[in-house]
């Protein structure tokens, strides 16, 4: 019998996995204006969703499961004027308190009374620092076409020369990433596995210290991604954007020359300041080639047009009641700033929501990218001249990523919800010249011939200068099959309790060779598998007038 009530234990908490949190709450307490007597049985409706509670005796009332926004709340009561509360925010894992005061109705004029809800400026359930980022700031006012770009204008983080956030000085690998709830780290470097489009962005949580019990394996930050849901009316957005109008002073022959502080100098101090790798004529050796002009062009360009296409559309599933969708795509082609590099970034984000009755919604969503780029390097800044020579080349980089998820939302009860999420991450990176040849033992992975150049060096005023190929070659593919979900339960007016646990299985293979002299190799594929469970629970005592 302990067996039977073990096992059926056991799986009622297998049934009811729990991810990390994509929802807020709204709650507070109704009074009569004039006499401050609590109010029982008003009705609040978040408009356009669907959710919406009622008052107990103690006129107090919440509202579970919101996706992160701005709603408009709609109160009715019977011999009290109708309330329309505008611009209330709700943010993930918070609860937004909202009280409310109602006027008794003189006359039946069926008069509606409309407010305007402020932000207060503490956060009473703020137990952590965290940075909340919505959506239409992301695409409309800041200066942004990544995630990472969001990220680094955050206090407390930093990017290093690679693009790799830092935050609190922990190390990239410290962050954990989530996506609707879905854990989307690349499991060989714990970066961020898949990427989504700045347009499908609904909201970006960045919690910088003491995590609640639900997001683990993290050290120095986590962040929380929602994405956008579709509308019930169509809508379409489309831009283009550029930094490339303005020539970069870096991409000149000799670009110190041309710099304030030089001009005024003599002839002979002004040598000193030139490039230092010459043509036989006396020129600089340095020649600015844009991408779209490259040998990349347009095999991997496409469309050899620098700037960033952006565009998004949403609404309803034709012949699908209750159905809607959201796409958004990114096509950048970019120069870097610096004397050479550039980005080309292809991102598709889609959502599909489906709720066949107010109680139950179906999820899916896919994102997609490909990126090829290369970052600079200024001891390769001579690079295109030493290839038209035949005397070495410089990597460039790549990496695709998808991923899939599909997610259950079941509301039991006003107090009660869950999510079943299974989902699927995939990650390919690879580093290397492209007219080179490596041969390798498929076994061992040892390196049996490349056609790698031995590289050399140039040493001048401005550092040092290298001729031959880059040393290193990799290939590295991840893919993570995830299960995850959650059950919420407002037990009482004090207490939100969470409880659950999540498995991962991934597939890690990689393939890292340093070309002699360097002499390194790394070579694996292994199959790992996490697991993780928790319970939690949020104590409230603060609502009130």
């Amino acid at each position: 019998m302990l067996k039977k009530i073990f096992v059926f234990i056991f799986v009622f908490w297998l049934l009811n996995i729990v991810y990390a949190g994509t929802t807020g709450k709204i709650a507070g307490i109704v009074i009569d204006k004039a006499t401050g007597t609590p109010l029982a049985g008003v009705n609040i409706v978040v408009q356009s969703t669907g959710l919406g509670a009622a008052s107990g005796t103690d006129g107090y009332y919440f509202i579970n499961n919101i996706p992160p926004g701005s709603y408009v709340l709609e109160v009715s009561y019977l011999g009290y004027n109708n309330l329309k509360i505008e611009n209330v925010k709700v943010s993930v894992d918070q609860t937004t308190e909202l009280n409310i005061q109602l006027t008794e109705q003189v006359m039946d004029l069926n008069e509606t009374i409309t407010v305007v809800a402020k932000r207060p400026m503490i956060r009473k359930d703020a137990t952590s620092q965290r940075a909340i980022i919505e959506g239409n700031l992301i695409t409309d006012v800041l200066p942004v076409s990544s995630v990472h770009d969001v990220l680094s204008l955050q206090s407390g983080v930093v990017t290093d020369r690679h693009g790799n956030i830092h935050i609190r000085g922990g190390r990239t690998g410290e962050i954990t990433y989530l996506v609707d709830g879905v854990y989307v780290k690349d499991p060989f470097d714990n970066s961020l596995g898949g990427n989504v489009d700045v347009e499908a962005i609904q909201e970006v949580e960045m919690i910088s210290g003491t995590f609640n019990a639900e997001y683990g394996n993290a050290l120095s930050g986590i962040i929380n991604i929602v994405t956008k849901e579709g509308s019930p009316v169509f809508k379409y957005k489309f831009q283009y954007e550029s930094p490339m109008l303005n020539e970069s002073p870096y991409h000149r022959p000799d670009w110190l020359l041309h710099t304030d502080l030089v001009k005024g100098l003599s002839p002979q101090e002004k040598e000193k300041y030139r490039d230092l790798v010459r043509q036989e004529d006396g020129s600089s050796a340095y020649r600015f080639v844009s991408v779209t002009d490259s040998k990349y062009a347009p095999e991997k360009t496409l469309l050899n047009v620098l700037g960033r296409f952006n565009s998004s559309i949403s609404g309803p599933i034709p012949f699908l009641k209750k159905a809607y969708f959201f796409v958004a795509g990114t096509f950048r082609n970019e120069d870097s700033y610096l004397p050479f590099g550039f980005t080309l970034d292809r991102i598709v984000s889609g959502k599909l929501s489906y709720r066949p009755i107010p109680m139950l919604k179906f999820q899916v969503n896919y994102d997609w990218s490909n990126r090829w780029y290369q970052s600079y390097s200024h001891t390769y800044k001579y690079w295109r001249y030493m290839e038209k020579l035949g005397q070495g080349s410089y990597p460039i980089w790549a990496d695709f990523k998808n991923r899939l998820t599909f997610q259950l939302t079941h509301t039991v009860s006003k107090s009660t919800f869950y999510n079943i999420n299974i989902s699927r991450i995939y990650n390919f990176a690879k580093r290397g010249i492209e007219e080179r040849h490596v041969v390798y033992d498929p076994k061992t992975g040892e390196l049996i011939s490349s056609d790698y150049l031995k590289r050399g060096y140039y040493q001048g005023a401005q550092g040092n200068f290298r001729n031959g190929d880059d040393r290193y070659w990799y290939r590295t593919r991840s893919t993570t099959y995830a299960v995850a979900g959650a059950i919420t339960s407002q037990i009482n007016r004090y207490h939100l309790v969470k409880t659950g646990f999540e498995i991962r299985r991934h597939e890690i293979f990689r393939h890292r060779i340093g070309m002699p002299p360097r002499g390194r190799l790394e070579f694996f594929d292994e199959k790992p598998v996490e697991f993780s469970a928790y319970v939690q629970d949020k104590i409230e005592l603060s609502i009130s007038f």
